[in-house]
């Protein structure tokens, strides 16, 4: 190892790097060794350096000396531990200046000397000249802690010897080779540097805009290296030719680097395909949920662009799936993802969720010993005490080291509590410590699982609701109770209504032949759920709906399969199916829900199927009017309307009626086979449909999973699967001729005599409801139903079916209802029966059913309020989560505009006690959509209106016997119209409310920027409620209006510091980006925590904060917040901050204009600029835009998002100053 130290150089290095000079013939990467030599390796203005050989060590030298004189770091003093690098130094560096230090005796460097060695060479005198023995520079060998530098120089030399990553052969000798070179003090293997760069792009240990910059970095180079830049000719043509070739060759290089990055991705893609070709879908690993970004879209684009070839060799869909497989894998292995697990989980939960921080174990501990220390000191000031010697002895000794209270101090009682109360308090800072780290795990926690789930939030928010694990039954009992119901084969039973059923649809037209299109896959796969739990085939989603280069072929596949069903794979009929308890009784097998994950393959081509029946049941009006389940474009909840009209009739108009209700028994797991074909013959569904059907029907199979410690059971399965598109409408064309049996008994009850409107059932999906005028009829309706039921094979639930009667109307008690078979249903015994999630006798129960939402509805909202989350997520969990429970009866129960507004205060009530609202605020403003300015919270009142109104227009356009009937005895229906522009209208014309309303929407004002504070930034419910009072000026600020209150002008002395920082923060953030835009350096810290230098500069630009500019003559405004002046361009930008009121924004920015434009005529002639812009920044207090902000934010070239953060600053200042300067409570 030869040394070279050069010492004694003029104070500061950096300065040295930021003025080399790129002309001086020295190639990129010589340039980048020196570079990183002077970086690592001067102490103060000591320099000690070396290479692994003479010449690497002269050359090396030279360089350094040469850079380091034009930096005007003249050279010293030298000398070396080898001889030939002594002469050769010698011989190249002459100079009066320089003194060799190897022909002195007692030289010394960094604490080195020479020692004696006579076989040295000799000097004039005779005298031995002692060689200069130099300890060599500290080499690291074993592990080590990797800096961020190292990773940064270690991947400039993986893509600079991989020309990023498009040569990989032998890839790991050059890069050896080159970190060598860079840093010849740690010595690393071929295989550790290989191994720390998978590391650092597995753990994501640079960010991906830093690898971006080593890329380009690497790339310029290269450019440099092959001579593709060259200096600028003063010849106009000569430089435009030359610009054409440079960009010529660098379009030829990036196809190159392209091509070359595809055939990389294809042999990922290629080796994939071999390795999980032929492994059951049982063996191969689950491909996880990830985290989409920009990263995971581009392979993913890539990936595509190969599929389209590789999809030419697919065969069938089983090759297909595998392709589609395969991809998915190469798309995880590209991003770090773990096959077989939750990334999002495991890459979060390094450590274990229980486990404590290290520095929280302190602080408890540090409790822990102060609550020691008061208890101790209690008990000795207690007179109402004994206490101990020993106690007594611990006490003394801690007042007197800690508090330095000696025992005869005249008051040591009084400085004893002293330091008593001292000690509870520092116990309380200490605990409020933690407590505020647990509240800011917990608002991380429920912000990320509400963006990522929100179905599972709400969940856990209605914790109460969950079932208790009692036990689970025995395998042998689970397995029994659904094996006899899926695994025996039975037949449905041919009876009267039968050839009735198939007369009545003989002229029915046929089904027309289907042709599945590129277009049908694509529609189906794009109302999907991406990642929505897969099946068996572990494979969601996302990647059938994202490689589109597929779905040409699977809709080909998707055809074959229909024209010919032996050949569908049986894998993808294979169920896997979640048994949910449905009761605290989860020992008893029938007390469970199954639910059943299907192929997403089966399920994208069943819906497909059901888009093509679904279009055939509607031009022919197959399903009855009375099933309301599965139509398409139908109103929920029309069934409860007109059940409650129907109620209300009876009772208004003192009528008969006998009504029951009727529930079935497991009916999705009953219906058999043999009837789910007939039905499809019956109503003509096309033969083909029905061939593939009929043979999928005999692949179907399930594994029963049990909640808790996991059970498998595997059972054949005659049922349909809940799962997937077309089994809803398959079960209810199964019980559609139920309803035209009913339909055409005659039989019913009467809602109009003078038309002879007759309704005798309603029906959603299973649930029956059947109407009659007196018992008698009913007993003859429920026969029909029961014939009809047992001949699928369909039986009654006896628990939950009942009857009631009304005569004249008044409920009477009646005798039970005996069919001619034996079965019994019994009379409603309890108070009232839960249809469709209302409770009702004859009627619903509207009372106890308002009493009931109401309170579930404000329940909600209160535990919605206790969360952790941000202010715009609360009110969209309570749009989303409570305001639903109201929604469901809207139409059905008859509200009150009393009633309603008394929800919507109760609903402002509880905002305010959380401090989410001002109790004077603007309620129009609450409601208003947050778009248009306001908080978005649903107006009760109004969507019950609009509800109302959607009804009322459904039930008079449809064109059936029923709706017009139940429309004549519909009142209080109208057409409303709440459109959101009069609700604004209604806000402006507001004396106080209305001032921010106005000015948000006069000239000059950026409109949509100024409400990002609603709609894009995450602030704290109680900070969004309290800058709304802000704007809505509820909030008193007169004492400082009042120039005659003395305690006023102190007050806004102290402010004045509050409000410089507030400026402040916005011009640090403007500065920061600039920062990191310009190159110049690129700081991680908060731009809170930034602490901005006077002058940053590089060698093309230069930035001022806060800086007099000098000039030739006297300007009054000579200190703009930001100076930007680009040297290339020879270009000047005078960056000025302004936060002022509301109402003086358009104002504040022509003033700064007009302002420093003495100061940029004066600069342009002083420093000989082309040209210099003012740039004024405003945003008003309360966090009005000024509509020029984004246009000179891209002048600035900064990205757009940073509007954001200032106005999130500006809105928190403002916060701060009010809360602080006002004496409010925080």
């Amino acid at each position: 190892m030869h040394v070279a130290v050069f010492e004694k150089l003029l104070a500061k290095v950096e300065p040295v790097i930021r003025r080399q000079n790129r002309s001086d013939g020295m190639s990129a990467e010589r340039r980048l060794i020196v570079t990183l030599h002077i970086k690592r390796d001067f102490y103060v203005n000591d320099l000690m350096s070396g290479a692994n050989s003479v010449d690497e060590c002269i050359n090396l030298s030279k360089s350094l000396a040469n850079v380091l004189e034009k930096g005007c770091f003249k050279l010293r003093k030298w000398f070396s531990n080898s001889p030939e690098v002594m002469v050769a130094l010698d011989e190249e560096l002459q100079s009066s200046d320089i003194v060799n230090m190897g022909k002195q005796e007692n030289a010394k460097s960094l604490g080195l000397s020479k020692e004696n060695n006579n076989n040295n060479n000799n000097n004039n005198n005779g005298v031995g000249n002692q060689p200069l023995t130099i300890q060599s520079a500290q080499v690291r060998t074993g592990r080590m802690r990797w800096t961020k530098e190292n990773n940064i120089q270690l991947m400039y030399a993986y893509y600079k010897t991989t020309n990023i990553e498009t040569d990989m052969t032998l890839y790991r000798s050059r890069m050896h080779k080159l970190w060598t070179q860079l840093q010849p003090n740690i010595p690393r293997t071929e295989q550790n540097l290989a191994s720390q760069v998978n590391s650092i792009l597995r753990r994501k240990a640079l960010s991906q805009a830093e690898l971006e910059h080593i890329k380009k970095r690497v790339t310029d180079e290269a450019g440099a290296a092959t001579g593709n830049i060259e200096t600028r000719q003063s010849d106009d043509a000569a430089a435009s030719d030359e610009k054409d070739e440079n960009t010529t060759q660098e379009l030829k290089q990036q196809q190159l680097i392209r091509n070359l990055a595809s055939e990389e991705w294809d042999l990922k893609l290629s080796a994939n395909i071999l390795k999980y070709e032929g492994l059951s879908d049982e063996t191969r690993p689950s491909i996880p949920k990830i985290k989409v970004n920009n990263e995971v879209m581009r392979s993913v684009k890539e990936i595509n662009i190969l599929l389209e070839q590789k999809c030419l060799a697919c065969e069938s869909l089983k090759d297909t799936y595998h392709l589609c497989y395969a991809a998915a894998v190469t798309v995880c292995e590209a991003t770090g993802t773990i096959l077989g697990k939750n990334t999002e989980i495991s890459i979060r939960n390094n450590r274990t969720k229980d486990q404590i921080p290290s520095w929280q174990i302190r602080i408890e501990n540090n409790i822990n010993k102060t609550r020691q220390k008061i208890g101790k000191i209690y008990n000795y000031l207690d007179t109402r005490t004994v206490t101990s010697k020993k106690c007594k002895r611990d006490a003394e000794k801690l007042l007197l080291k800690e508090a330095k209270i000696p025992p005869r101090a005249p008051d040591r009682r009084a400085l004893a509590l002293v330091y008593l109360d001292r000690l509870k308090q520092k116990a309380a800072t200490m605990g409020a410590k933690i407590r505020r780290y647990h509240e800011s795990n917990k608002r991380k926690e429920h912000l990320r699982l509400f963006e990522k789930d929100q179905k599972k939030f709400y969940r856990k928010l209605n914790e109460e609701t969950k079932i208790s694990n009692n036990g689970l039954p025995a395998k042998e009992d689970m397995y029994r109770f659904w094996n006899s119901m899926w695994g025996q084969g039975v037949n449905h039973s041919d009876e009267y209504w039968l050839a009735k059923e198939e007369d009545r649809n003989q002229e029915l037209e046929q089904m027309a032949d289907i042709k599945i299109e590129k277009e049908d896959v694509q529609k189906a796969i794009a109302t999907t759920q991406n990642w929505k739990t897969p099946g068996t085939d572990k494979l969601h989603n996302f990647w059938l709906k994202h490689f589109s280069a597929l779905h040409g072929h699977l809709a080909a596949h998707f055809q074959r399969l229909i024209d010919h069903p032996e050949e569908l794979p049986k894998e993808i009929c294979m169920g896997k199916t979640i048994m949910i308890p449905k009761s605290e009784n989860t020992q008893d097998p029938k007390e469970y829900r199954p639910i059943t994950c299907l192929s997403n393959l089966y399920k994208l081509l069943t819906k497909i199927l059901c888009n093509k029946i679904t279009m055939h049941l509607d031009t022919n009006n197959i399903i009855a009017i009375e099933q309301n389940g599965c139509r398409r474009g139908s109103k929920g909840c029309q069934d409860l309307v007109i059940d409650n009209v129907v109620g209300r009739q009876v009772q208004d108009k003192q009528r008969h009626m006998s009504a029951a209700w009727i529930d079935y028994k497991k009916a999705y797991d009953s219906v058999p086979h043999s009837w789910l074909k007939k039905v499809l013959e019956i109503y003509k569904i096309n033969p083909k449909i029905t061939e593939f059907l009929n043979h999928a029907m005999t692949l179907w199979n399930t594994k029963l999973i049990v909640t808790g410690p996991k059970k498998t059971y595997e059972t054949r399965t005659i049922k349909i699967f809940q799962g997937d598109s077309l089994s809803p409408i398959w079960f209810c064309l199964a019980l559609n001729p139920l309803n035209k049996i009913l339909s055409n008994s005659n039989l019913g009850y009467k809602v109009t005599k003078r038309n002879k409107v007759v309704l005798n059932h309603l029906m959603y999906m299973d649930d029956l409801k059947v109407y009659a005028n007196n018992p008698e009829q009913l007993q003859s309706l429920l026969e029909l139903v029961s014939r009809f039921s047992k001949s699928i094979h369909m039986e009654f639930g006896l628990s939950k079916c009942a009857t009631v009667h009304y005569k004249k109307g008044k409920l009477i008690s009646h005798e039970n209802v005996t069919l001619m078979d034996g079965t019994e249903i019994e009379t409603l015994k309890t108070s009232a029966y839960k249809y469709l999630g209302m409770l009702q006798t004859g009627q619903i129960k509207d009372k106890e059913m308002k009493t009931r939402m109401k309170n579930t509805y404000l329940k909600r909202v209160k535990t919605v309020c206790k969360t952790y989350l941000p202010g715009r997520q609360k009110i969209a969990a309570v749009n989303r989560w409570a305001i639903p429970v109201l929604a469901h009866t809207y139409g059905v129960l008859k509200w009150s505009k009393t009633e309603l507004q008394e929800i919507d205060r109760a609903t402002r009530r509880t905002l305010s006690q959380f401090r989410l609202h001002h109790q004077s605020s603007s309620e129009i403003r609450l409601y208003l959509p947050r778009i248009h300015g306001g908080r978005g919270l649903i107006n009760v009142e109004r969507a019950c209106n609009r509800q109302n109104n959607k009804l009322a227009t459904y039930f008079m356009q449809r064109d059936t016997y029923l709706h017009p009937a139940i429309c004549e005895l519909v009142r209080g229906y109208s057409s409303l119209n709440l459109e959101v522009p009069s609700v604004q209208e209604q806000l402006r014309g507001k004396a106080l409310h209305g001032n921010y309303a106005n000015e948000s929407q006069a000239e000059g004002i950026d409109k949509s920027g100024s409400i990002q504070f609603l709609t894009n930034i995450n602030l704290m419910g109680e900070t969004e409620g309290f800058i709304c009072a802000i704007q809505d000026q509820v909030v008193s600020t007169r004492a400082l209006a009042n120039p005659s209150n003395t305690s006023a002008l102190d007050v806004r002395v102290f402010a004045s510091v509050h409000y410089t920082e507030r400026h402040d923060n916005i011009a640090k953030i403007i500065h920061l980006e600039m920062l990191k835009y310009l190159k110049i350096k690129n700081p991680e810290k908060k731009y809170y925590e930034y602490r901005p230098q006077e002058l940053e500069e590089n060698e093309h630009h230069k930035v001022y904060w806060n800086t007099q500019i000098q000039t030739d003559r006297s300007v009054v405004h000579n200190k703009p917040d930001i100076v930007w002046i680009d040297k290339n361009e020879k270009k000047a930008y005078l960056i000025d901050v302004a936060v002022p009121l509301y109402h003086n924004v358009v104002k504040t920015a022509k003033e700064n204009i007009s302002k420093y434009q003495d100061l940029a005529f004066d600069m342009r002639q002083t420093y000989h600029l082309k040209a210099t812009r003012v740039i004024p920044l405003v945003i008003s207090s309360n966090g009005l835009v000024h509509i020029d902000f984004e246009k000179n934010l891209k002048e600035l070239k900064l990205p757009e998002n940073i509007i954001s953060q200032c106005i999130k600053a500006a809105i928190l200042g403002t916060v701060n100053i009010v809360r602080r300067v006002m004496n409010m409570e925080p």
